[in-house]
């Protein structure tokens, strides 16, 4: 068995069922273990004889049904690396894991049912990795997070909350955290007059900002959002959830692609109550942009916004959208067109890459409008547009066309014939469109 082996340092077991008087004897007679294993075997308690484990490096306990972590787990004093994950009853981490002095990593991804980290966190002065992508529960972050200055992995932080009685760290926590790399996932909730102290633009090797406003109806979020703004090397940017009515400055007024000429990526969802979006046109290396949820957008872009600046017209700029692939725009029912036009303004909108678009719920002038010149289109989705009562003759325009997918359009009338004409056309997908035979 097991237990004979007396100088065992590296145990794997994963996906089978394992009573916790079987670990206790398992891991007593495994003293000299650097690398334990545990992972989805069912564990409903962790044995406090982990703790007599002096010697591990590595603790992978992922995916398992255990609610807390016994305070023996402070005498692994040589551990670097802990792994948590997908322990969705996990509630809560003891205070003793502040004397893990040489913890590197910490994975508590999927962790639903955590609230808080305790306030020893801030003690991991080493810990590089801290993992919480998909922790829904958790509330707020510990204060002192900020001495963590070793921290190159923070995928999620959670500022805390206007109540007086909120003792979690604000978004100054953030503002040491230099060495942050990839992504971050910043919840927002109440007023956040600090924002700035966050300090984003410092954080140079970060690439991607999601940034999620959790509260309902707030006038801060304009002042929020102002205050976070990114580097300018930043490849993804995600808003979701702004409540305010327009959009920052660094974003607003032809200064987007001044302030993040790297965007790669851009969504902005669930902004009901922003009016006035931003110029992405001019974005040279921007790839993917996605608009869901914007209820009071009435144009995507207007004339200001797109004028390069020195008082030449649109029409002195270089082709807008040039490395744009993808492009999907959901649920924005105010909307009347892409830009709202000037007399001395072009009157189309190249998207010469575009080879992916998707449209729900969008009328049918804006579907008419996108759809023209679209050479480059090899993927067109059309979802719950109820006014749509056809697809143009001049489809057959679309000379790249390979799938096309309409869906939920009631009031679609038979596709024109034009359709056969599309030479790379190989697959068409009607569902729930009554009149379109």
């Amino acid at each position: 068995s097991l237990s004979k082996v007396r100088n065992l340092q590296s145990l794997i077991i994963e996906e089978n069922n394992v009573t916790n008087p079987q670990l206790t004897k398992l891991l007593r007679f495994s003293p000299h273990l650097r690398v334990l294993r545990l992972a989805r075997v069912g564990m409903k308690e962790v044995p406090t004889s982990t703790g007599k484990l002096i010697h591990l490096r590595h603790l992978d306990l992922s995916g398992n049904d255990f609610c807390v972590l016994p305070k023996s787990v402070k005498q692994l004093v040589h551990l670097q690396s802990l792994d948590l994950s997908y322990c969705r009853n996990l509630k809560q981490l003891p205070r003793e894991i502040g004397e893990l002095s040489n913890l590197f990593s910490l994975d508590l991804t999927h962790c639903g049912s955590l609230v808080t980290l305790p306030g020893e966190t801030s003690k991991l002065v080493k810990l590089r990795q801290l993992r919480l992508l998909w922790c829904w529960s958790l509330k707020q972050m510990p204060i002192g997070l900020g001495n963590l200055t070793n921290l190159q992995s923070l995928d999620v932080f959670v500022a805390k909350q206007s109540s007086p009685s909120d003792v979690g760290g604000g978004l100054s926590e953030l503002g040491t955290l230099n060495n942050l790399e990839g992504e971050l996932n910043i919840f927002v909730h109440g007023r956040h007059c600090e924002s700035s102290a966050a300090n984003l633009q410092m954080k140079e090797k970060l690439a991607a900002l999601r940034l999620h406003f959790i509260s309902s109806l707030d006038e801060s979020h304009e002042e929020v959002l102002e205050g976070l703004q990114p580097h300018a090397d930043l490849t993804e940017l995600r808003i979701r959830g702004y409540q305010g009515k327009a959009l920052s400055k660094w974003m607003m007024k032809n200064q987007l692609h001044c302030s993040l000429p790297n965007l790669v990526k851009i969504e902005i969802l669930d902004a009901k109550y922003c009016t006035h979006l931003c110029c992405f046109g001019r974005l040279p290396h921007l790839n993917l942009l996605s608009l869901w949820q914007l209820d009071s957008v009435e144009y995507i872009e207007e004339d200001e916004d797109a004028a390069p600046g020195n008082g030449e017209g649109i029409s002195a700029v270089g082709p807008l959208f040039p490395s744009l692939r993808e492009l999907s725009l959901e649920y924005i029912p105010k909307l009347k067109g892409w830009r709202r036009m000037s007399k001395d303004c072009r009157t189309t909108l190249p998207f010469p890459r575009l080879n992916a678009l998707r449209l729900d719920g969008m009328g049918s002038e804006v579907v008419l409008d996108l759809l023209r010149g679209l050479l480059s289109l090899q993927t067109l989705k059309i979802y719950g547009c109820e006014r749509l009562k056809e697809i143009p003759e001049w489809i057959d325009n679309l000379t790249s066309l390979e799938y096309l997918h309409i869906e939920n359009c009631s009031k679609l009338m038979p596709l024109p014939k034009q359709i056969g004409n599309l030479p790379n056309l190989e697959t068409i997908g009607i569902l729930r469109c009554p009149g379109a035979f």
